[in-house]
């Protein structure tokens, strides 16, 4: 444990820097592709975030029998702004140095919800996925995480405060029943919020995610109340059940995706009691197995750093890419890991420890800390300009789209290369970096024209998606009004069409129901795609048609109706000319379907293809086309 200030300080427990070591090393593995489960170590920062948090506010409150909220606020302060500023001044170089035009959109809008901490809600209401952030990843994709511990820094202690007020020597009592009450509701709201089709609500809201944090508030509180236990038998059941805590994170890290329903129905829950379980063994006085396993001293030492690991291994991550460091895989992570810690000691040293320990007074933090965030916000808001929605994203169109197609044709298409269309659903949109990253020959000048949540055939009535309102409107088209201008304006010389989308929502089609695998739904599906190769091919290109591969998401899967529309994707494309990639074959042979190849995991969130997996495929797509 750290200690804040003389009166709020704590002893110092090197186990819990071995703790927090080893939760942002999970989360380093996570983000390199060699840990399923890694993600979780988020969880591990959020027990022992509610436990420091508690411990601090039980300690203040014991010595001095009440809490200066200004100077717990000054301290987070102080430990937190310094390195988040210089992250946000690199984010503004990444977007005037390196950062694509369609990608600015999406940074000023993380950006901003970074600078104000609530960048889960921002998440939640952009529609972004984190278990998607290979795909078309923005520097920002993990403050969401941020943005929920600094809510509970500024609700929690207000909420202390009212607790101490009402109940004074049972304010202890009070905080652990409360925590234990709002870790159930919050379990509860996680468990009736879910949705296998959009777990992002549920993935980033605070209030869904806050039991891991009160649990770890609700152990501050027990050990405030009852001290570390001392007899014997109940010393070895401490540790027996520490262990078991360690053994449960062993098997969730290994192999629980992020997209398991298991996850949301108790996964992490029992996940966060499991952390609660390894801190309440790790921080007695007498040391036992897991204390003596945490405090291994490289451990402690990354523990030291993690807050500025966290915070700059994923910008540096999206920068160090496998398109820029020319390595992959283990080598690629061993490269992003050096420059990370790197980085992190750097700023350490030099930044996070002179300024927590008083190198800038008081008076001097309160003006510098609004001219700073003001000058952020000038710099962000001006390196982001001409921000403008993807092409692959919900909008239906303006005449940019066609503008950038006919602008990379001229610019960024090298002399030689061949000229790639993708078109469809978010199958299409999330596998378009891992085409720009591949090396072929000759090389590729990738144009993504895909539309995410759309419908195909789109004269089927009634296919909706959830909004941020919680409202459904129906889907937008998979073949937009512009897509005839965009073919004209890139002039590709291969076209890739993929809309894996599960299609077992069926719909209205002229006053009637309609479902896949029906007559009605088969003859449209035909006739409207043999009109898309039709437009698609109309410059002159190749057009590729992709067989859906079955999804592996829990209640997506409909393998009668992907076979339906394969077999009329076989039937299109001998009827057109189009040639017939079949990549269900190649994900799901029999049925079957691979998560990873050589080690690399194909699809991380049981459906599309990005990342490393996204590589794989995507150079598999382009070695099948005659």
């Amino acid at each position: 444990m750290e200690g804040e200030g003389r009166k709020a300080a704590i002893p110092h427990v090197s186990a819990l820097d071995g703790a927090r070591g080893l939760a942002v090393a999970g989360v380093l593995l996570f983000h390199g592709g060699h840990l399923t489960g890694g993600y979780l170590g988020v969880d591990f920062f959020f027990t022992l975030s509610g436990f420091l948090i508690t411990s601090l506010l039980l300690a203040e409150s014991s010595r001095t029998g009440s809490v200066g909220l200004g100077g717990f606020w000054a301290r987070r302060a102080r430990r937190l702004l310094p390195a988040l500023a210089v992250l946000m001044v690199g984010v503004a170089i990444y977007s005037v140095a390196l950062a694509k035009p369609a990608e600015l959109t999406q940074i000023r809008g993380d950006a901003f919800a970074t600078l104000a901490y609530v960048a889960n809600w921002h998440s939640i209401f952009a529609h972004q996925s984190y278990f998607a952030l290979f795909a078309a990843p923005s520097p920002l994709n993990h403050t969401w995480s941020l943005a929920i511990e600094e809510q509970f820094y500024v609700i929690w202690p207000l909420l202390f405060v009212g607790l101490l007020t009402r109940f004074r020597r049972a304010a202890p009592q009070a905080v652990l029943a409360v925590s234990l009450a709002l870790a159930a509701i919050s379990s509860a709201l996680m468990i009736v919020l879910y949705d296998p089709a959009n777990t992002n609500r549920v993935y980033f809201g605070t209030d869904t995610r806050a039991a891991a944090i009160l649990l770890g508030a609700a152990l501050a509180a027990w050990l405030a109340i009852h001290g570390p236990v001392t007899k014997r038998n109940t010393r070895i059941a401490l540790e027996t059940v520490g262990i078991a805590g360690a053994i449960t994170l062993a098997i969730a890290w290994t192999r629980l995706d992020g997209q398991s329903s298991t996850l949301y129905r108790g996964g992490f829950l029992l996940c966060g009691l499991a952390a609660t379980a390894i801190i309440a063994a790790a921080v007695h006085p007498k040391r036992g197995p897991i204390a003596w396993a945490l405090s291994f001293k490289p451990l402690c030492a990354l523990g030291l750093i993690s807050y500025g690991v966290y915070l700059y291994h994923w910008p540096l991550d999206v920068i160090l890419n496998q398109t820029r460091v020319h390595v992959h895989g283990w080598p690629l992570f061993l490269v992003q890991t050096a420059v990370t810690l790197a980085v992190a000691i750097a700023s350490y040293k030099l930044l996070e420890q002179p300024i927590r320990h008083g190198q800038l007074t008081s008076t001097q933090l309160r003006k510098l800390t609004p001219a700073i965030a003001l000058g952020l916000v000038i710099a962000l808001f001006a390196t982001t300009n001409g921000a403008s929605s993807p092409v692959a994203g919900s909008t239906p169109s303006n005449g940019k789209t066609v503008e950038l197609a006919a602008a990379i044709r001229k610019n960024a298409a090298p002399p030689g290369s061949r000229r790639v269309l993708l078109v469809g659903n978010s199958t299409a949109y999330y596998i378009g970096p891992a085409f720009e990253a591949i090396h072929t020959n000759p090389p590729l000048a990738v144009f993504n024209a895909s539309v995410t949540a759309c419908t195909f055939p789109p004269q089927i009535i009634g296919q909706t998606v959830k909004m941020r309102n919680g409202a459904r409107v129906r889907r937008l088209p998979c073949d937009p009004p512009w897509e005839a201008a965009v073919v004209k304006a890139f002039l590709p010389q291969v076209v890739f069409w993929m809309d894996d989308d599960p299609p077992h929502g069926g719909g209205t089609y002229l006053g009637r129901r309609i479902d896949p695998c029906s007559q009605a739904y088969d003859s449209l599906y035909q006739r409207t795609l043999t009109r898309e190769v039709a437009v698609l091919a109309a410059a002159g290109a190749k057009v590729v048609i992709t067989t859906s591969a079955y999804s592996g998401i829990v209640g997506y899967a409909d393998y009668r109706a992907d076979d339906c529309q394969n077999a009329l994707k076989r039937a299109v494309a001998a009827h057109t000319g189009a040639q017939l990639v079949d990549l269900a074959n190649f994900i799901c042979p029999h049925r079957r379907c691979r998560k990873k190849q050589d080690g690399i995991t194909l699809r991380p969130d049981e459906y599309h293809y990005y990342g490393p997996g996204g590589e794989i495929v995507a150079k598999w797509l382009i070695d099948q086309v005659r």
